[in-house]
C-alpha cells in the first residue's frame, strides 16, 4: 500500500488548528468571492500532489519542520515563554521554510524568472534589431514549474542561519477583533528600511527586518532585529496589544499577503474579513521588479549587459503603535547594511555547494540538460 499522501499542506494543520472553533474554521477565498464555514483544516491550504507525486518532499516537511516545531507553536499559543531571548533553530527552521513552501513563493519565483528572461530577451532583440512586437511575446518557461517549487522549498530549509539572530516576542491580541491567518501567512518586513533606495532592503540578512505570524486568533509570533525594534513590556516575553488599529495593521498585512484566501474561526467575522480582502489586493505586499544596465563592449570584442531582479515592499503609512525604532538606530535608518556579515559569507558557501549537488539531480531527473 503507498504511503505518499496526496493532500499536501503548504500550510500545515499544526498552525490551522488554533483558529479552529469547535474543530471547524471559517474561509474566505477572495478570488473567487467565496465565503465557507464549519470547514475542517485538514482540507484548506493543500492541493493534491502540490509538491511532487514522489512523495519525498511531504514526509520531509512533516518530519523534518513540522513536527520539531509543533511544540514551541503549542506553547506559544498558551503564552509561555521559551527558554532564551532567541527563538530556538526549530522556530528559525520552520519560519524560513513556510515563507517558500506557498503557491505564493512559487507564484514569486516564476515572476522574478519570467521578469529576467523578458529583460535578456527584450535586450537580445534590441542587438538584432527585432521589433519589439515580437520579443515581448516570446516567453521562456521552466520545463517544470514543480522543480522551481522543489528548489526553493528545499533552500529555504538551510536559510535559517540568516535569521538566528533576531529576538522573538509573543503579541497577544486583547481587542475584540481576531488576528487571522492567511494562505501565505509568514510576513516578512522591513519597516526600518523603509525609504532605503537600496533593493536589498526586503532580503532575510538586512538590517530592520521583522517577522510575523499568526498562530491563533490572540497570539502572533513575531521575530525583530534586537539592534533596531524595541517593544512595550520589553523585559516580559509578551506585549499585549489593546488597540484595534493595531490589530488591523497586523491582519492587513495579511490581507496583502494572500494568494487567494484568509482563515478565521468565527463566521461573525466574515464581513470583515470582506472589508479586508476588499481594501487590500492579492500578492499586494511585495512586488518583482526589473531593470537591466547598457550595454557594454568587453575587451574581447563581446557585447555584455547586467541585468537585475528584485521585490519592491509596499510601504506602509501607520506603523504598529507597539514596536519603535531606537534613537541609536534612527541614524543610519536610510542606510542599507547586514545584520550578520559573517553568517552571509558562510550561507554562500553553503548555497554554492547545494547548488552543484541539486544541479547533478537535476540532470540525473532530467530536469535540466547536461
Amino acid at each position: 500500500m503507498s504511503t505518499k499522501t496526496k493532500k499536501q499542506h503548504y500550510v500545515p494543520q499544526l498552525l490551522l488548528q488554533h483558529f479552529e472553533n469547535n474543530e471547524r474554521v471559517c474561509v474566505f477565498d477572495s478570488t473567487r468571492n467565496l465565503f465557507r464555514q464549519n470547514i475542517d483544516v485538514k482540507n484548506e491550504f493543500a492541493r493534491n500532489y502540490f509538491y511532487d507525486k514522489s512523495g519525498k518532499i511531504d514526509p520531509l516537511l512533516n518530519t523534518g519542520i513540522e513536527t520539531p516545531a509543533a511544540p514551541f507553536i503549542s506553547r506559544y499559543v498558551e503564552q509561555l515563554k521559551t527558554n532564551g531571548v532567541n527563538p530556538p533553530v526549530e522556530i528559525l527552521r520552520f519560519i524560513t521554510n513556510q515563507l517558500m513552501r506557498t503557491p505564493s513563493a512559487l507564484r514569486q519565483a516564476l515572476g522574478a524568472i519570467e521578469a529576467y528572461s523578458s529583460s535578456v530577451i527584450k535586450q537580445i532583440g534590441e542587438l538584432h534589431g527585432f521589433p519589439e512586437e515580437i520579443t515581448k511575446n516570446i516567453k521562456l518557461e521552466p520545463k517544470d514549474p514543480k522543480a522551481i517549487l522543489a528548489y526553493i522549498t528545499a533552500t529555504s530549509i538551510i536559510q535559517w542561519p540568516l535569521i538566528e539572530d533576531l529576538g522573538q516576542r509573543l503579541l497577544i491580541n486583547n481587542t475584540q477583533i481576531p488576528f487571522i491567518i492567511s494562505d501565505h501567512p509568514v510576513v516578512q518586513y522591513n519597516k526600518y528600511l523603509q525609504n532605503c533606495k537600496n533593493p536589498a532592503k526586503t532580503s532575510l540578512p538586512a538590517r530592520g527586518l521583522i517577522i510575523f505570524l499568526p498562530i491563533s486568533p490572540k497570539v502572533t509570533l513575531c521575530l525583530f532585529d534586537q539592534e533596531v525594534y524595541r517593544f512595550k513590556n520589553r523585559t516580559q516575553p509578551t506585549t499585549e496589544i489593546s488597540t484595534k488599529e493595531d490589530v488591523d495593521i497586523l491582519n492587513s498585512l495579511q490581507a496583502m499577503n494572500r494568494e487567494d484566501s484568509i482563515i478565521f474561526s468565527h463566521e461573525s467575522d466574515e464581513s470583515y474579513v470582506r472589508c479586508l480582502c476588499h481594501k487590500f489586493k492579492p500578492n499586494s505586499l511585495h512586488t518583482i521588479q526589473s531593470r537591466k544596465a547598457p550595454i557594454v563592449l568587453l575587451r574581447n570584442g563581446k557585447n555584455a549587459a547586467d541585468h537585475f531582479i528584485w521585490r519592491v515592499q509596499t510601504n506602509i503609512p501607520k506603523w504598529i503603535s507597539i514596536v519603535t525604532v531606537r534613537k541609536k538606530a534612527k541614524e543610519n535608518q536610510d542606510i542599507y547594511s547586514h545584520r550578520l556579515p559573517e553568517a552571509v559569507a558562510r550561507q554562500k558557501i553553503i548555497m554554492e555547494n547545494f547548488e552543484k549537488k541539486w544541479q547533478e539531480e537535476a540532470e540525473k531527473e532530467g530536469l535540466v540538460p547536461k
